[in-house]
């Protein structure tokens, strides 16, 4: 499997590896967790995960239910809790652990689908056809974002899922309008990189390196007349097909 990152570091993205799906416990617990949260609640009765399962079908399966649901519970750590039946609450309860819910971010839905298109071999895939990434990357599947601005917004305001506005500015995907097959998404397999990244990239590899730290750059930066800020860096990478922040 790919290198994990160091925080705060960047790495040659390799689009490789496997990817969550409706099998593993951490892609389960991460939906049941947003789920949770998006019903306005702290915790739930087992009772009502027929709802959750309406919500995402992906994780529909006959192993789930009863024990396989209490045994990812108890293995999230602190993502989810676990709570006994009570006289007061005659059914188990699930909650939110005390780990605060990342917000989903435009540019983690980019990423997600750039690397859903690589491993399954395509090179583009049209909006009617966005279920089969869903069911990967279920925690996507019930999020929208504003189709002025790109910022994730409530599920039930506006129209659309914004995955439009998403794409501008993200050079590894674009956008390609309905042409009489519905528009599509494709993947950009060599976008135009910024002249920075391509030095960093160059410079990784001739240094035989697949990793390093943002703090560990100050050779590479001997090397150049420009120095971007932190923030700038990370842009950059986070736009790029060779780098990953």
């Amino acid at each position: 499997p790919p290198p994990e990152p160091k925080k705060g570091g960047v790495v040659m993205d390799v689009a490789a590896g496997q990817l969550p799906n409706a099998k593993d416990e951490k892609a389960l617990v991460s939906a049941l967790r947003s789920w949770i949260a998006s019903q306005g609640v702290r915790d739930i009765s087992v009772g009502d995960l027929g709802k959750f399962f309406d919500a995402h079908e992906a994780f529909k399966l006959k192993k789930w239910p009863g024990g396989g649901i209490k045994k990812a519970v108890k293995n999230s750590g602190e993502l989810l809790k676990w709570y006994k039946a009570t006289a007061a609450s005659p059914a188990p309860r699930i909650g939110l652990g005390d780990t605060a819910i990342p917000s989903i971010t435009s540019t983690d839905l980019c990423d997600s689908l750039k690397q859903w298109l690589l491993s399954t071999n395509r090179s583009q895939v049209n909006m009617s056809e966005l279920l089969k990434f869903y069911e990967c990357y279920p925690q996507f599947k019930n999020v929208r974002f504003d189709t002025e601005t790109g910022v994730l917004i409530d599920k039930t305001e506006g129209k659309g899922s914004g995955i439009k506005k998403c794409l501008e500015g993200y050079t590894s995907l674009r956008w390609c309008p309905d042409q009489g097959h519905g528009a599509r998404i494709e993947l950009v397999r060599n976008p135009v990189e910024h002249d920075l990244v391509r030095a960093l990239h160059a410079w990784l590899l001739s240094h035989d390196k697949t990793e390093i730290g943002a703090d560990e750059l100050e050779p590479f930066w001997a090397t150049r007349d420009d120095k971007p800020s932190g923030p700038e860096l990370k842009k950059l990478c986070e736009n790029s097909s060779l780098l990953t922040w």
